[in-house]
């Protein structure tokens, strides 16, 4: 005994149009093609409505004049008109089961079950075929963000592991290298001011150099495990970059960079200003040396509705897109001689601010945005 599904469904042209009126009576999605090219294909209105048209209106990638939609598989590959269900049950005369995602131009994205079958007609040829669709958009999207949500909580669980080896770390190394490092600087500073050291002047200032480094290297280990809560108060963005602009304008100068500065007024913030110059000045020196000589890079502050912010621009190759999900963790860098600490912070001081941090990336350099709550006027 055959089950029902496996019935074909024979239909001669009248009865075929004398169906379609009962069809619109289902509650489900519904659709039928009424030629062997699907160039015509009537819905009813549960899939109209998830198709986004009038009842009756013709929907059909196969018409002549298609709908200005893309379709997808499951798997995100754009599909042509042929790979559709409703075609591909015409031209292999059988039924099949397909997910489609439909995109519109503005946006909207749409996800449905499609079951189609052939439709037979006396003579044994296929006149058409027939859909029963099933809007899953809720509950993928939703699936979507469940999955979202957990490489999130992934990497922020790896961020947090990590920090807790730099604090181990840190607090471990520092004063037992910060102490010969001070006293070795203490010697050579000595000797540097010796007359008779005089022609070693350039190696002891390099040496001298070296260690100030070693010294920042510390620092900035350290300032990962100060997670003590710092007393935020009033203060204006314009203010800090005014006050740290001489700095930046110096490691441009010092760079062969140009640097712009856009000071557009905005609104107050609760901010730590020694964490926000802090933040800004690492942000601003990391876009100077992903930028090339005679490049530039710009700083602007904005304000919207909702947010008080900064952006820093660089003109620089960009950053892979493997790289740019797990800016922020810890040891993490692209930089040949870099720590992977810098960023860290940013993203540190910008959590302890209650800000953001987005990132646009492409060959043509990536912008920096970070944007506060914003204060009552």
């Amino acid at each position: 005994m055959k089950v029902l599904s496996e019935i074909p469904l024979i239909l001669n042209e009248r009865q075929l149009k004398d169906l379609i009126p009962l069809l619109f009576l289902i509650p489900g999605g519904v659709s039928v093609a009424l030629d062997p090219e699907c160039k015509r294909i009537m819905h009813n209105p549960t899939a109209s409505e998830f198709l986004r048209i009038n009842v009756g209106e013709n929907f059909s990638m196969s018409a002549d004049v298609k709908p200005n939609v893309r379709a997808y598989d499951e798997h995100g590959r754009e599909l042509a008109a042929s790979e559709l269900s409703l075609q591909r049950a015409v031209a292999e005369a059988q039924e099949n089961r397909q997910i489609v995602e439909l995109e519109w131009p503005d946006g909207v994205r749409r996800i449905a079950i499609w079951n189609s079958k052939p439709i037979w007609g006396a003579d044994g040829r296929v006149v058409g075929a027939v859909s029963i669709s099933e809007d899953i958009t809720s509950y993928v999207l939703e699936e979507r963000r469940s999955r979202s949500e957990q490489v999130q909580l992934r990497v922020e669980i790896e961020k947090l592991d990590r920090l807790k080896h730099v604090s181990h770390l840190a607090t471990g190394i520092s004063h037992e290298v910060r102490n010969p490092l001070t006293t070795v600087k203490g010697f050579l500073q000595v000797m540097r001011a010796k007359e008779k050291y005089a022609e070693d002047k350039q190696v002891l200032d390099m040496l001298v150099e070296e260690l100030n480094r070693a010294n920042d290297i510390i620092s900035d280990f350290l300032s990962l495990t100060k997670v003590q809560e710092k007393q935020l108060v009033r203060g204006n963005l314009v203010n800090v970059i005014d006050r740290l602009s001489p700095l930046l304008e110096n490691d441009a100068f010092l760079s062969r960079k140009k640097l712009y500065i856009r000071r557009n007024p905005v609104g107050d913030i609760l901010l730590y200003s020694k964490e926000i110059k802090q933040l800004i000045l690492n942000l601003v020196r990391n876009a100077m040396e992903a930028t090339p000589a005679g490049g530039s890079v710009r700083v602007e502050t904005f304000q919207t509705s909702r947010s008080v912010g900064i952006t820093v621009a660089d003109q620089g190759p960009g950053i892979p897109r493997e790289i740019v999900e797990k800016l922020g963790t810890p040891f993490l860098t692209t930089k040949s001689n870099g720590t992977g600490v810098g960023l860290a912070i940013c993203y540190d001081i910008a959590q302890r601010h209650r800000a953001v941090i987005d990132v646009e990336t492409g060959s043509r350099g990536t912008v920096f945005k970070v944007a506060f709550p914003p204060l009552p006027a």
